[in-house]
């Protein structure tokens, strides 16, 4: 995962440099020359696409910081010195950004300025030109006042707006950088859930196996106790059952095999025996 959030990371940097660069080009290189005409609409919306680009490296930066925890010490350390580079690159677009913001609140101020001292100068012109009269100094410098006033309210209406739109669009950044990020770890979550189920069934195999494995040996135990069983019941059988009383009453009649009766009493001395030749 960490790889991944570094390559979205260089991405999205590369992005949001082509936006800084693009709003650039809408501010004058010196106040004598100034771009061609773009609108506050154009540079608002760079803004709103460049802030939230902003917002987006900074999530990334946190996820990538969480995901290096879990890595080897090794590749931890290698990780904590893209972290720094990432933080001090991003730092550094943050002060780039927040000063061209600031440049492009006084350009909007200064394209409205001209504008309303050309609308007036207009409005003077024709108002001139209805009459049959020359405007003397003191009108124009009354003109002047006038739009200056009127400009000074028109931009002060317009800041408060201007202000309230790039709040709108860091709520709506957040706002998509927080589904985002919950989009993100539901999919993690249902791929934590998959491996979940994979291994449930890997166990469930394992264990209907076990089972099987279990129920066999027990039929070969209960089977060799009954041949034990069978066979202790055959000896006794054959030892105390009625054919051996049979055959033992056989042998004693025959009088063949019966044993000599035991002696009872030993002779204190025994006869003489003869010696050979005598």
């Amino acid at each position: 995962m960490f790889a991944e959030f570094e390559q979205e990371f260089t991405a999205t940097f590369s992005s949001l440099n082509e936006v800084i660069k693009a709003l650039k080009a809408t501010l004058p290189e010196s106040p004598a020359k100034p771009p061609a005409a773009v609108g506050m609409h154009h540079r608002s919306d760079k803004i709103s696409a460049a802030q939230q680009k902003l917002n987006t490296l900074k999530e990334l930066h946190s996820n990538m910081t969480l995901d290096s925890n879990g890595l080897l010490p090794k590749e931890r350390v290698n990780a904590k010195q893209k972290l720094d580079e990432f933080k001090k690159q991003y730092d550094a677009a943050v002060a780039e950004f927040q000063k061209l913001k600031t440049d492009c609140l006084n350009e909007d101020r200064r394209e409205l300025t001209t504008a309303a001292a050309a609308s007036a100068h207009r409005r003077t012109q024709s108002t001139s030109s209805a009459e049959g009269t020359q405007p003397t100094a003191s009108d124009h410098k009354a003109q002047l006042a006038a739009a200056s006033q009127t400009t000074a309210g028109t931009t002060q209406k317009l800041k408060k707006g201007l202000g309230m739109a790039v709040q709108m669009n860091e709520i709506a950044d957040d706002t998509l950088i927080q589904l985002d990020t919950q989009r993100k770890a539901v999919d993690r979550i249902a791929d934590t859930t998959a491996d979940v189920d994979e291994e449930l069934t890997q166990i469930q195999r394992l264990l209907r196996q076990m089972q099987k494995t279990m129920m066999k040996n027990k039929a070969v135990m209960a089977s060799i106790i009954l041949l034990l069983v069978i066979m202790i019941i055959a000896l006794l059988y054959y030892k105390f059952g009625p054919s051996s009383s049979v055959n033992n009453g056989n042998l004693n009649s025959a009088g063949d095999i019966n044993p000599p009766p035991p002696l009872t009493h030993m002779p204190d001395v025994l006869p003489e025996v003869p010696a050979p030749g005598r």
